[in-house]
């Protein structure tokens, strides 16, 4: 089918942004997708233009509804900027109470009863993984489709999986034991406060296991920027790892083991889609996931099993960080050189400094021909407002300007002219990769 153009809702901020990081020397370029959802941009526009709709009533609803003080919005708005771990009064019912209105009219203009397993789910890694099988889910009122409910690949097996030999100090686990540990030692939470709350976590996780899709549901996880965005983005690092792989064969055609390092990895597809990709290639792939989510990293292996990759995978379930927002990354490698590094899916979660504490600990670690592939999200992306808005996700997510993420690099550690840029076609992100080695460096600078 030939392939139709979307309208262009580009910011033109961020236009006038790339072609001021060109002019000052930097290598930014836009990437198109093979996403299915651009065969039938109408659907693009009538979706857009729905979401805009729904977050002008949803805004109105707030006016309406809202019973608070302005002093109590700003500490809402304070709040949000605040672990909620730490947060102390009066920020927490000020958020608690904004948050019960808010929700309120999230449910009843955007998530019915349908939806609501997924939307339960959000600031987790599932809830992503739900975008990215969009096009395969099968909905109740028929069509094509593989998955027959919102958790696409995932099955509700996950809920009776146990761990192995490869993950550390959840080994034999049960997913619930593992969960009521991690608890007790990332949250601090006593044996019986964190055994409820996982007993609570699972009883929402295993509704959005079962949950049917709706023809509606899959229209908006399929054709929103933001779900665009996230697929796109996935391309843009498995196309990334394949150059390198190319690059690998030409310069070291007598390399064999490729190992991949995924931080904050999620249900890590995208790098186990690339060292599926290197193992048909005839590498041996040692893949190294490092997450502080067991529900995110039994999601991973099962993904795993399915591409036939469980026995090269390495599980990690610890906090990302310390307490002085240092990476923890030493202690998982061990001194270990990686070849690939992503963590595309986890910079906008982190403020500067634990940002730049994870850009020089993925590059101290990364071999000199290795690639290292980081990720933000735009602060001038289509929607924008639509995130924190209408879809209510959390936690916050910390929007860049492309000049931002290039300068983070660059105080990091990373040299100027050592990284290349490209921007999603949907602008929801910049994808940033880089090199030590400028001659793999030129293989990444072929745009699609």
């Amino acid at each position: 089918m030939e392939q139709i153009e979307a309208r262009d809702y580009r910011n033109t901020r961020l236009s006038d942004d790339m072609y001021e990081l060109q002019r000052s020397g930097y290598d930014i370029a836009t990437t198109e997708t093979d996403d299915v959802a651009y065969e039938q941009p109408e659907r693009i526009d009538a979706m857009h233009e729905r979401l805009r709709v729904d977050g002008e009533a949803y805004e109105r609803q707030l006016r309406f509804r809202r019973p608070l003080s302005l002093a109590a919005a700003a500490l809402y708005e304070t709040s949000m900027q605040t672990p909620a771990a730490v947060l102390t009064s009066p920020l927490k019912p000020a958020r608690k109470r904004v948050e019960q209105l808010r929700e309120g009219a999230r449910e009843q203009i955007l998530f019915d009863e349908t939806k609501m397993p997924w939307h339960l789910q959000r600031g987790k890694a599932l809830a992503l993984q739900t975008i990215v099988d969009a096009h395969d889910l099968r909905t109740v009122e028929g069509g094509d489709g593989r998955y027959d409910t919102m958790s696409g690949r995932l099955s509700s097996e996950l809920l009776d999986y146990r761990f192995g030999y490869n993950a550390g100090w959840m080994n034999t686990m049960s997913l619930h034991e593992a969960m009521t540990a991690s608890g007790q030692k990332f949250r601090n939470k006593s044996e019986e406060a964190s055994s409820a709350f996982t007993d609570r976590e699972l009883i929402k996780l295993e509704a959005f296991l079962q949950a049917p899709v709706t023809d509606d549901f899959k229209e908006i996880v399929a054709y929103c920027h933001d779900s665009l965005g996230i697929r796109a983005r996935k391309e843009v690092v498995r196309d990334a790892a394949s150059k390198q792989l190319d690059w690998y064969a030409e310069h070291r055609p007598t390399k064999r083991e490729v190992r991949f390092l995924s931080v904050g990895c999620g249900t890590a597809q995208s790098i186990l889609e690339v060292a599926r990709d290197a193992k048909h290639r005839g590498y041996q792939p040692h893949i190294i996931l490092f997450d502080q989510d067991p529900v995110a990293l039994a999601a991973a292996m099962m993904i795993a099993e399915q591409m036939e990759l469980a026995e090269y995978v390495e599980l990690h379930c610890d906090q990302l960080f310390n307490a002085r927002g240092e990476s923890e990354l030493s202690q998982v490698l061990e001194g270990r050189g990686v070849d690939i590094a992503e963590d595309s899916g986890l910079r906008e979660y982190l403020k500067p400094g634990v940002y730049r504490n994870l850009t020089q600990a993925n590059w101290n670690h990364l071999r000199d021909d290795g690639l290292m592939i980081t990720g933000n999200m735009n602060r001038g992306r289509i929607q924008g407002e639509f995130l924190h808005g209408l879809m209510g996700w959390s936690p916050q997510v910390q929007m860049r300007t492309p000049q931002q993420g290039f300068r983070l690099h660059e105080q990091s550690g990373v040299p100027k002219g050592q990284t290349v840029a490209r921007v999603t076609q949907d602008t929801v992100y910049s994808v940033f990769m880089s090199s030590k080695n400028t001659s793999a460096l030129r293989k990444q600078q072929q745009t699609r």
